[in-house]
């Protein structure tokens, strides 16, 4: 299993390639004071083989969790992460990836 860790915000969305490895599911989970929406995305890196999206959201104190699985497990992925919050803050959340 592999693990990627970002930080996110709403001033930088992340996006990023997972290269699969025997993987059948990829796991994203956040952590966050700040009381935010997040929205993940994952597709396939070529292709229109696989789309899917996930919503959750931070209240500063839960740690949430999106999980994605029947995806072709021969292509790398694309996962993009963009968070919104209160405005004027940085609404800065912890992403961490398991693939």
């Amino acid at each position: 299993m592999s693990n990627s860790t970002f930080n996110v915000s709403s001033f930088i969305p992340v996006e990023t390639k997972l290269v699969l490895i025997s993987s059948s599911q990829v796991d994203v989970s956040f952590s966050s004071a700040f009381v935010t929406s997040i929205s993940v995305q994952l597709r396939s890196e070529e292709g229109d083989a696989f789309f899917d999206s996930r919503s959750t959201s931070t209240d500063g104190q839960n740690e949430p969790r999106v999980s994605f699985t029947g995806f072709p497990p021969d292509q790398n992925l694309l996962c993009a992460i963009a968070v919104d919050g209160e405005s004027g803050s940085s609404n800065d959340v912890r992403a961490s990836i398991d693939w």
